[in-house]
């Protein structure tokens, strides 16, 4: 019986049932991101976005995936559009698949261009300006 490092559920085999963590990810190294994972999913954000940054450094492109999340939503830093979408860039520079789906999503994000809010129209509920794709 194994138990994931990213949920905590447990497991027979090589890959958890419930979130399809890899066991043998764990074992090659990958300990670190899976307690990043686990502070993510337990909304620990400040504590995940640090380990998420130390290992995106280091060339992790799920971590830099994970870190565009953080940027692009306030979690456990400031909401920075502009990091956000270069750590999605270099994740999908690296091949990571979630990373492709945030950077073609990222680019219909509409934002206000007087007050920065995003919106989902044409006209920013919050100032009433017009808004211009991000």
């Amino acid at each position: 019986m194994n138990r994931c490092l990213k949920c905590g559920h447990e497991f027979h085999g090589d890959v958890c049932d419930n979130c399809g963590w890899k066991y043998k990810d764990a074992e090659q190294g990958d300990a670190r991101m899976a307690t990043a994972l686990r502070r993510y999913n337990e909304k620990q954000y400040k504590e995940a976005f640090t380990m998420f940054e130390e290992l995106a450094e280091e060339g992790n492109p799920e971590a830099m995936y994970f870190l565009g999340e953080c940027y692009s939503k306030g979690l456990g830093c400031y909401e920075d559009y502009e990091k956000a979408a270069e750590w999605y860039l270099k994740a999908k520079e690296l091949g990571n698949e979630k990373a492709i789906a945030a950077v073609n999503n990222f680019k219909a994000i509409k934002v206000c261009w007087y007050c920065g809010h995003r919106c989902g129209g044409f006209v920013c509920n919050i100032c009433g300006s017009k808004i211009t794709k991000r």
